[in-house]
């Protein structure tokens, strides 16, 4: 946007902790790629399951543990319970 006060390289300021009125470099570029490729996790609303799973590796959650199991149940995710209904037999 051409705002009278947009800041350039907004994000890149504040990844790298520099005040609006520094001017930022490539290395604060790289800087800021680095910390957002550590620091920053993203899922995909099509596939909820797996990246609810992946979140759980990199935040270090033990899906084995009984509270970690109930809190994934409780919100929809985790091992599927197999259908117990039965096909019915037909006569002809």
């Amino acid at each position: 946007a051409n705002l009278p006060n947009a800041e350039e390289d907004y994000m890149v300021h504040k990844l790298v902790g520099k005040s609006f009125g520094e001017k930022v470099d490539e290395t604060d570029l790289i800087i800021a790629k680095e910390l957002v490729r550590q620091r920053f996790i993203v899922g995909l609303m099509d596939e909820m399951e797996e990246s609810v799973r992946r979140f759980n590796i990199v935040l270090g959650v033990d899906e084995s543990k009984e509270r970690s199991q109930q809190c994934m149940k409780e919100f929809g995710f985790g091992p599927k319970e197999e259908n117990t209904i039965s096909a019915v037999e037909s006569d002809g």
